[in-house]
């Protein structure tokens, strides 16, 4: 028999109520059409609440789902036999970064699920802000547009450098500092503020200053991200902001070259992940626009419908026009002999070519299966679930993957509606 336990800030229990989380069924069914975020075990989608319950303007709820034995294996050793849920773990890690006035989003609620002593699913209820974004996303957005001057890149560096040094000054090891987990928001005047989120569940709480060991450890998940952005630029003054000093000595460039090192091991699987957050959010996007201009996105229902259309087209709308891009698809689900299960998309001056090889080293490769790629590239409600189990792996240079969809998009429209 299953065993429910459902925990809420005091604060917060009478507009939960009233909003009709009684149980933690309620809060793990709930509808949202907005999903931040997915992973293998996890997603996280944001609800609005309405002003009369007396509540925030918003939540996101985080939900592990354990749907594999897999991951129900492993979490035998990460909360199920041996301590704490991550939903608990995380949402008492939240509350003490809280109380040592570290800026954080604020916790509301946890729940879980258990079978005897095994845990089957939890949450976490997380307030919402408004006009956020996280860091990752941020930085996507500001390569692609150019949209960041020097003055702004240094005002966000310093920033950063000065909000997580009071985090460790505080004692916070936050054990998964990815650029993911870190929100900004630009101030009224300028500037931009700073919360963390997500601590990992190898994250710790210390008396007093966090040890050498743990800011290394720190500073290599944050610096995995800026190599996985190509975003390496303002290591230097970052650390400098980070030391309060003004010039970096023997001591200090042999912290930078540890934290690099560890960063290296990282910045391959980092990379790897924020493929798929950028999947996810031009996907999310692409849904987002669409129903605001009352149009439907193009549905394809074969992979060799959507390549034949896709490689109908002559215009490149593009900066990399004028540079030969190799795309390759491998899709797991299709067989390969003959080549029919690998396509390479080539774009080059202007016109688009798709064939089942190429000579050239591929610039992006997408690994997936074929109902996941037309699920994503179609807007389809299942995209989500499938993005969150797994079904989509990037590899190379992710920064034409925008360039990618956005070129899809516009082919889709111009094509006649029961063109192939």
């Amino acid at each position: 028999m299953a065993t429910h336990k459902f925990i809420v800030s005091a604060e917060d229990q009478q507009w939960i109520d009233r909003y009709g989380w009684k149980s933690v069924s309620d809060v793990l069914n709930c509808a949202s059409d907005d999903v931040a975020a997915v992973s293998r075990s996890s997603d996280v989608v944001h609800v609005s609440i309405d002003s009369a319950m007396g509540g925030p303007e918003s939540v996101f709820v985080k939900r592990y789902l354990y749907n594999r034995r897999s991951q129900r294996i492993k979490q035998m050793f990460r909360g199920t036999l041996f301590g704490k849920s991550r939903a608990r773990t995380e949402y008492e890690f939240l509350q003490e970064m809280c109380s040592r006035r570290v800026p954080t989003v604020r916790p509301i609620s946890y729940g879980e699920v258990r079978k005897g002593a095994f845990l089957r699913e939890s949450f976490i209820i997380t307030e919402g802000m408004e006009g956020v974004q996280s860091l990752d996303m941020f930085a996507l957005n500001a390569r692609q547009n150019k949209t960041v001057n020097r003055e702004t890149k240094n005002s966000i560096i310093l920033g950063l450098a000065e909000i997580v040094r009071r985090m460790h000054q505080a004692g916070v090891q936050h054990g998964g500092l990815y650029w993911r987990n870190i929100l900004l928001r630009q101030q009224a005047g300028c500037g931009y503020e700073f919360w963390m989120l997500d601590p990992d569940s190898s994250g710790k709480l210390y008396d007093s200053s966090v040890p050498l060991a743990g800011i290394v450890s720190d500073l290599s998940h944050f610096m995995a991200s800026a190599m996985s952005l190509d975003a390496r630029g303002g290591l230097g003054r970052f650390m400098r902001a980070y030391l309060q000093v003004s010039r970096l000595e023997d001591k200090h460039r042999q912290l930078i070259a540890r934290v690099l090192q560890s960063a290296k091991d990282l910045a391959s699987q980092e990379r790897r992940r924020m493929a798929v957050t950028e999947a996810i959010d031009w996907f999310r996007g692409r849904v987002s626009l669409a129903q605001q201009q009352s149009e439907e996105i193009r549905s394809y229902a074969t992979l060799e419908e959507f390549f034949d259309v896709l490689g109908s087209s002559e215009v490149v709308s593009s900066d990399a026009a004028n540079k030969k891009l190799v795309i390759h698809f491998s899709f797991s689900d299709v067989e390969d002999s003959g080549g029919k299960g690998q396509h390479c998309l080539l774009m080059d001056k202007g016109r688009v070519a798709v064939g089942s090889s190429s000579d050239s080293r591929p610039d992006m490769t997408i690994r997936t299966d074929s109902q996941t790629w037309l699920s994503v590239i179609s807007g389809r409600p299942d995209a989500y679930a499938r993005l969150r189990a797994g079904r989509l792996r990037m590899q190379g240079d992710t920064k034409y993957l925008h360039f990618l969809v956005k070129h899809i998009d516009e082919v889709s429209r111009s094509a006649r509606p029961n063109s192939v």
